[in-house]
């Protein structure tokens, strides 16, 4: 037995931003990104910008453990240096034969993550993203079912990193519902106040 797909369209908040984005394309704009991301979090309790690997710092910055990086802290400090820049790192030879055991495990477990996450066919456009979501139980169509909603590309990979478990969690519609009727009852509440 199949799952039922998750109606993407009919979450708390879509339907609005979906008119919104669909005005700021009119005017070639693009809707404020903090109300994406509220959206995003409520539904996935990720934004866009959390669905990529997150590496330790020392890792970024090019130190071969962690050990490492917390000396290069300390000396900063000692020399009063607190300014300085961590040393340059040549990110060409990552995986050279003289990585650190350290550096090796975040490469895999770099490697590991994005093969969780691999698409296996080409996404050219939100027709694409609509039809491949699919897969893995999201419906972006609109009312039609013809069409992607064209907040669909701003959503994509956060529900593709929820439903492979990855990252975030799928929509939980029960406490989502809930507080949409909540978030109505304080509008009309509001309204009502202002009428008197």
């Amino acid at each position: 037995m199949t799952k039922p797909l998750i109606i993407f369209r009919n979450l708390p908040g879509v339907a609005r931003l979906e008119s919104e984005q669909m005005i700021a394309d009119k005017f070639h704009e693009r809707v404020a990104q903090a109300r994406v991301d509220d959206i995003s979090r409520a539904i996935f309790g990720i934004t866009s910008a959390e669905v990529e690997f997150d590496a330790p710092e020392w890792f970024a910055e090019g130190f071969d453990s962690v050990e490492d990086w917390n000396d290069w802290k300390a000396s900063r400090q000692d020399n009063g240096d607190e300014d300085m820049e961590s040393p340059e790192y040549d990110y060409e030879d990552s995986e050279s034969e003289t990585e650190s055991p350290q550096r090796l495990a975040i490469i895999q477990e770099i490697d590991e993550y994005y093969s969780r996450l691999c698409v296996e066919v080409v996404l050219k456009d939100d027709y694409d993203c609509m039809s491949f979501a699919r897969s893995f139980g999201f419906d972006f169509s609109d009312s039609s079912g013809q069409h992607p909603l064209r907040v669909t590309r701003l959503f994509f990979f956060q529900a593709l990193v929820a439903s492979r478990g990855v990252k975030g969690h799928l929509p939980d519609l029960g406490e989502l519902g809930t507080k949409e009727w909540g978030e109505k009852l304080e509008e009309e509440a509001r309204r009502f106040r202002r009428s008197k």
